[in-house]
């Protein structure tokens, strides 16, 4: 369902806590009730689930990664309604019909096909069921530097080479409504970040800028420019569509 992964449980925390006010919108918007069937996609560590559970909603939680479902099992051991599997969001290990809500949170930046894991997530969905998707939105990503074409070019080569499927995000709603759904609401969350510890916490642009240093792409000194700047500024853009499964 993803790349392979250069982070662990740690980072997911670390990455849950900065974008915590658009976690607790997007709760409130999908709204989840006792009885209901909730279903986590990507879930990681499970960071989400106990949200959905306390709530009274039966919770199945997925993710493509192994080592992130053992930890989550570890941490949600005595949890009673909360089920984790080891999936593939495009060939879900559930029934046609038989979720009520579902939860995907920064898991179509990875994906590869959008179309044909809509139509999965469609399948398992009960008519009427809804459906909110919480994504970073790359291309709007605004990073405060001194070089401005230095960082045109760290944005690209970010997401040429780390998230290629982002850019179908700007085409997402069109898509699910084209597969059978229908919008409720959309919109755009801003986050900003100041200053170098919290900036890389995110997007490790240190690490970016080194491989970029390496493949000749930028300069050395535009290296030691990057690294020798104190108060860099990211204002990160949040993609979140809440949709009703239609027909």
């Amino acid at each position: 369902m993803r790349n392979p992964r250069t982070y662990d449980g740690s980072y997911l925390e670390r990455v849950h806590e900065m974008l915590v006010s658009s976690k607790k919108l997007g709760y409130k918007r999908l709204n989840p009730q006792a009885g209901e069937t909730v279903l986590d996609v990507g879930c990681g560590i499970g960071l989400d689930v106990l949200e959905f559970a306390s709530e009274g909603s039966n919770v199945i939680a997925i993710d493509a990664d192994e080592e992130f479902i053992v930890e989550a099992k570890r941490r949600h051991a005595e949890a009673q309604n909360i089920n984790f599997l080891l999936g593939n969001i495009f060939a879900l290990p559930l029934a046609k019909s038989s979720v009520d809500k579902v939860w995907l949170d920064r898991v179509f930046q990875h994906l590869p096909n959008h179309n044909l894991a809509l139509m999965e997530l469609k399948r398992v969905m009960k008519p009427g069921g809804k459906i909110l998707i919480m994504d970073t939105y790359y291309h709007k990503i605004s990073l405060q530097f001194s070089n401005g074409e230095t960082i045109r070019e760290l944005i690209d080569y970010m997401i040429r080479e780390k998230f290629p499927a982002s850019a179908a995000l700007n085409d997402l709603s069109e898509q699910m409504e084209k597969t059978g759904f229908s919008i409720i609401e959309q919109g755009i969350q801003q986050h900003s970040f100041k200053g170098e510890e919290q900036v890389n916490q995110l997007f490790r642009f240190n690490k970016l800028m080194l491989e970029m240093r390496d493949k000749e792409l930028i300069t050395a000194e535009d290296l030691a420019s990057w690294v020798g700047y104190e108060k860099p500024e990211l204002h990160l853009p949040i993609l979140w569509i809440h949709a009703e499964n239609s027909v």
